[in-house]
Parts: structure tokens; C-alpha cells; sequence
């Protein structure tokens, strides 16, 4: 897994997981690239309201070992596309970034998952 370490920093490995931080203008990239590189199956997205920035964590299962791909967004403005072209499983996940941080994920579908649409807060957001 060579290629690996051409689209961003491993800064962690740990086990079976992989950890590799990117800038998120290169999130589209990393995401074809993973996806050409036959990693089929996307696990989970992890957001973290760190009171600087939303950081998101792409959780990806190659059938031996997790890649995390790990990067972050404006918290003021928090922004990112969405990855559901590559990877349609991500369309729940995305979804739960919306309702729990208020990511606005561009081009992902604008439902509601699990609180009601009169919610006032993002539960996870650490106002």
C-alpha cells in the first residue's frame, strides 16, 4: 500500500489502522484515489467539534486493515463536499454531520436523521 503515503501525512499506525492527515482541498482526490485503489467500503465519518476546527475522519475497511483519513474545516464555516459519488454509503454519515456539528455537506441530501427539524442545536457542537 505504497500509494498510501502519497496522499497525505501517516502520522499514526497502530495495529491494523492507519492514520493519514490531509488538507481538504484534497479530500476529492484522496477519495478517487482511494476508491481506485479498490477500497470498496467505507466504515464510518467522524466528527469533532475541537472548538478550533470540525475535524472529519474518513473511516475506510480494506478487509485486513482500517484507513483513517483524517482532515478538518472551519468551524465557523463548516463546510465539506460530499463523498456519496465514490462511496454512496456515506450518505447517513453525512447526514449525521449535518444534524450533529451543522457540517453543511455540499451536494448530500438535506433530511433529517435522527432529531426533530425544529431542533435548535447541533448536539455535538461544544458551544
Amino acid at each position: 500500500m505504497d500509494w498510501l503515503k502519497k496522499i497525505g501525512k501517516i502520522y499514526k499506525k497502530e495495529g491494523n489502522d492507519i492514520y493519514i492527515k490531509i488538507d481538504v482541498n484534497n479530500l476529492q482526490s484522496t477519495i478517487k484515489t482511494i476508491k481506485d485503489n479498490n477500497i470498496g467500503h467505507i466504515t464510518a465519518i467522524t466528527g469533532i467539534d475541537t472548538k478550533k476546527e470540525i475535524e472529519i475522519i474518513y473511516h475506510f475497511w480494506t478487509g485486513k486493515q482500517m484507513i483513517n483519513i483524517k482532515t478538518a474545516i472551519d468551524r465557523n464555516l463548516p463546510k465539506i463536499k460530499t463523498i456519496t459519488k465514490d462511496f454512496p454509503g456515506a450518505m447517513l454519515y453525512e447526514m449525521e454531520l449535518a444534524e450533529m456539528l451543522g457540517v453543511q455537506v455540499e451536494g448530500a441530501i438535506k433530511e433529517h436523521l435522527l432529531l426533530a427539524k425544529e431542533s435548535p442545536i447541533y448536539p455535538l457542537r461544544r458551544d
